[in-house]
């Protein structure tokens, strides 16, 4: 019986070093992810595009200005932020409609990585599982079972985290494969032009 508890008492030390070690280099990926990503989430002049099979999403962003164009089927719906103003233009095949002033447009850089406290991201980070993988000839590393204050957890739940820059550059969620790309310090003043209001019928919100 000794031998038998001397062995049962054994294994449980070797799983708790195990799991202790799994832990802490979760935790040290998540810490490195989250310190690189900083800046980038912080970007006042920032691309980002966004694609699945679903949907298709041009986001840009300078200082106080924002547009986000939107591409479903055959639905394109572009929303222009320039400091408080906001305004909404819709076209489909048969008609082009606009909604001015609606509310404010919040669109942010991912960071898996942000908990709110060191303890937090130990903890819920511990249960995850993370490796390394190339993407698009890009060192990332390949997250799954991530569970996080700041992001809906669904089934399989994946994410492709480029090592360098922390950027999320895949993500698949209930079966749907959504990939982004970035660009940085490049958009121009352009990019914010509006439509022509006069193309389209004025709804109101």
């Amino acid at each position: 019986m000794k031998k038998v508890l001397k062995v049962v008492g054994i294994s449980i030390l070797v799983v708790l070093v195990l799991f202790m070690i799994h832990a802490i280099r979760n935790y040290i990926i998540l810490s490195k992810i989250n310190e690189n990503v900083a800046k980038y989430v912080e970007s006042n002049n920032m691309y980002m595009k966004t694609e699945s099979d679903q949907v298709n999403v041009n986001y840009y962003r300078k200082d106080d200005k924002e547009v986000a164009i939107m591409n479903k089927d055959n639905i394109k719906m572009s929303n222009y932020k320039i400091g408080e103003k906001n305004d909404q233009f819709v076209e489909t095949g048969e008609s082009k409609t606009a909604k001015l002033n609606l509310g404010s447009m919040t669109v942010q850089v991912a960071n898996i990585a942000k908990f709110d406290t060191k303890w937090q991201r130990f903890m819920l980070g511990s249960v995850a599982f993370i490796r390394s993988k190339n993407y698009k000839d890009k060192a990332c590393y390949v997250i799954d079972n991530l569970i996080s204050p700041y992001f809906l957890v669904g089934d399989k739940c994946q994410y492709t985290v480029e090592k360098d820059t922390g950027l999320l550059l895949k993500e698949t969620t209930d079966g749907i494969v959504y990939e982004r790309e970035y660009e940085f310090n490049k958009v121009e003043d352009s990019v914010f032009i509006e439509p022509d209001i006069n193309e389209y019928i004025i709804q109101e919100n």
